[in-house]
């Protein structure tokens, strides 16, 4: 997966929207569509260990935010786009800012 792999730009490799394994259980649309609960949800949800675990949302949110926090997201993730999918390269840019200030409040609390 994307998550458990350097990204780096690889010959003949591009990214597209839908293959970002965002931490909600359905796929985003717009930013809109990351909220609070509906990454609770998949931090929490049984079927992730160990993020099932109680008491691990903040380590969990803080492992995450190390992808998805802007810096990281815009160095790594959003290079990989074709310019011909600049809309959908906005949009991950977009529902990865939405993913960073959630796991950044979860991370406080």
């Amino acid at each position: 997966s994307i998550l458990s792999q350097p990204m780096s730009k690889k010959k003949g490799y591009f990214l597209r929207l839908d293959e970002i394994p965002w931490p909600i259980l359905t796929r985003p649309v717009s930013a809109d569509n990351v909220t609070y609960d509906a990454v609770q949800e998949f931090i929490c949800h049984q079927e992730f260990p160990p993020f099932a675990a109680a008491g691990c949302k903040k380590k969990v949110a803080k492992s995450q935010l190390k992808f998805y926090h802007s810096d990281k997201f815009e160095q790594m993730v959003l290079p990989l786009f074709l310019k011909e999918h600049e809309t959908e390269r906005e949009m991950a840019k977009q529902i990865a800012e939405a993913v960073s200030r959630v796991l950044t409040d979860m991370k406080s609390e």
